[in-house]
């Protein structure tokens, strides 16, 4: 249902942000913004939801990405648009505890299935949602976008009350302590350096030109399309 909602207006954000006054520099450091947001937020919510809670670090998290959602609805200036996407990075901290919930709740050996099947459920309503969102531009340019955000802010916070009710997750036998949290930390990037080089340069590459340039295409893409 997210996926959905989200495919409808998510696509056509940075001709959203370009209508609301932001130059194209501007786009490219809010986008760039709220990924740098994400990824620290991410880190911080997989300690967390060891400390806090699974169930209340999801739900906290998903309540966090309706109200950016709202946020994105109700921009009048791209200022407003900057907090709303820095405050959809933040909501980020609540995927390492729902895939934490996951792994828990299927046996070992069918936990990378699941982990594909929840991907391919996640994927494949965002693979029709732009259609109708580029419909519904056409109709309502940035109106659509607005619409869609209110959709879509509902819809995230009905999967967050949902959440809320429904959500089982294993009771924490021990929350860990500080210096536990910081060498499982320094055993991460132990595990990483101890891969081989070839396989260290693989995962640089993906990371620093690949992905970057799928972001840097991602974010124009539309803007050229529509504008060129």
């Amino acid at each position: 249902m997210i996926s959905f909602f989200f495919g409808l207006g998510y696509p056509f954000l940075p001709k959203y942000a370009s209508s609301l006054g932001a130059e194209p520099w501007l786009i490219g450091l809010i986008f760039s913004a709220s990924s740098l947001v994400s990824s620290l937020s991410t880190l911080f919510g997989g300690f967390l939801a060891d400390t806090a809670g699974r169930r209340k670090v999801v739900v906290v998290g998903t309540s966090v990405l309706a109200l950016s959602c709202l946020g994105f609805a109700l921009s009048l200036s791209w200022e407003y648009f900057l907090v709303a996407s820095l405050l959809y990075g933040a909501s980020s901290f609540y995927f390492s505890a729902l895939y934490a919930v996951i792994a828990d709740s299927v046996p070992q050996a069918q936990l990378m299935r699941a982990l594909l099947l929840y991907a391919m459920a996640e994927h494949l309503p965002y693979s029709v949602s732009p259609l109708i969102g580029g419909f519904l531009w056409d109709l309502y340019a940035e109106d659509a976008v607005r619409i869609t955000f209110l959709a879509t802010s509902a819809a995230v916070a009905f999967a967050a009350l949902a959440r809320r009710r429904l959500l089982e997750t294993l009771p924490s036998t021990k929350t860990p302590s500080k210096k536990e949290l910081a060498t499982s930390f320094v055993n991460t990037l132990s595990a990483f350096r101890s891969l081989t080089p070839s396989i260290r340069w693989l995962i640089g590459i993906r990371t620093t030109l690949l992905i970057s340039s799928v972001s840097m295409f991602y974010t124009f893409g539309v803007l050229y399309a529509m504008e060129v």
